[in-house]
């Protein structure tokens, strides 16, 4: 290798990895989106008689976390396009020359991992804003578990898109 070209950095890949990180964030973007809205409200069954019932009074619940409540058929659409959105760039990001990475496995890991970051936020903003009686423990078990995971999962995904 010539010693005056060594320390020039591969223009080549400066270009492909502003387009892959933007993948792995639409990814992430879109599979949280389309997980929060796809599952919906989320309450604790409550049993006033002896039988597991929905109460639909939502004084009668705790909340960690209050959002605002949308139509669910607009919540299911956001979802769909957000699903649809999803698997049209985990498409994008398997089949691109300037995908997640270079290799198929490497996409692949780059993919899943973003995605799966997604699904995990999503799923865990569910149960942080669920509605319950009482203490709300997934809650805390999502922050405590599901916040490493997302980061670390980000981080793989970062890590496998930047590299050639």
């Amino acid at each position: 290798m010539d010693p005056r070209t060594a320390s020039v950095p591969n223009p080549d890949r400066r270009n492909r990895a502003g387009p892959a990180l933007l993948l792995v964030a639409g990814l992430f973007l879109l599979a949280m989106v389309a997980t929060w809205s796809l599952l919906g409200p989320q309450r604790a069954a409550v049993s006033l008689d002896g039988e597991p019932r929905q109460v639909q009074d939502d004084a009668f619940y705790d909340y960690a976390a209050r959002v605002p409540d949308a139509p669910r058929p607009v919540e299911l659409a956001v979802g769909a396009v957000a699903a649809s959105g999803a698997l049209g760039l985990a498409i994008l990001a398997l089949g691109s020359r300037a995908g997640v990475a270079s290799t198929t496995g490497a996409r692949l890991v780059g993919t899943g991992a973003s995605l799966l970051a997604g699904a995990i936020v999503g799923y865990g903003g569910r149960i942080v804003t669920a509605g319950v009686v009482g203490a709300n423990i997934g809650a805390g078990l999502v922050l405590f578990f599901g916040v490493p995971l997302t980061v670390a999962l980000l981080v793989v995904a970062t890590l496998v898109a930047a590299r050639r």
